[in-house]
């Protein structure tokens, strides 16, 4: 019996802590970790205003299917939530720049042995990130490292994420 009210008070206990991490707290949780990722220590802040963000294909890419259907559920994903807390301040971010060499079209499947690197860049002082991929399926691969780098309780803030570069690709 004592072991069961031990079990209960620690979940109580559990369930009145609130789940954010504290603001002391800036490291990205990415998973799974990317090959290479560099954060300036001293960099600015960036943030994203869900009012004026967006994401845009590189003008010489063949948009597919299954990258704009990948684009609009982050999107949705990523601005569920509303800001809380003191506006951010930092550099703003407008936009994602998508480059893609080889598109997808509807027959393609990803396979074993496929390319699905990506990097994903900021310069300091530009207004955009950009997520430059082999395929489709890489691009899709830095959406979700993208999407992760949000801390979206602290105002769509990406911590010193001036100057950001992360290199990615998966193991197999």
């Amino acid at each position: 019996m004592l072991p069961k009210i031990a079990l209960l008070l620690a979940l109580a206990t559990l369930a009145r802590v609130q789940a954010q991490l504290p603001p002391s707290d800036d490291t990205p949780r990415l998973w799974p970790q990317p090959k290479q990722l560099f954060l300036g220590e001293d960099a600015d802040d960036l943030f994203l205003d869900p009012d004026t963000f967006s994401i845009e294909y590189d003008e010489t890419d063949e948009t597919d299917d299954i990258l704009v259907y990948n684009t609009a559920y982050y999107t949705k994903e990523m601005f569920k939530r509303k800001p809380s807390g003191d506006p951010p301040s930092g550099t703003s971010i407008n936009k994602l720049i998508i480059n893609v060499e080889a598109p997808a079209d509807q027959t393609t499947y990803p396979t074993l042995g496929m390319d699905e690197s990506y990097t994903l860049t900021h310069s300091e002082g530009k207004q955009e990130i950009v997520l430059e991929a082999k395929t489709s399926f890489g691009a899709i691969r830095g959406l979700e490292t993208f999407s992760q780098l949000l801390q979206m309780n602290r105002g769509f803030v990406i911590k010193k994420g001036a100057g950001l570069q992360i290199e990615d690709a998966p193991k197999y």
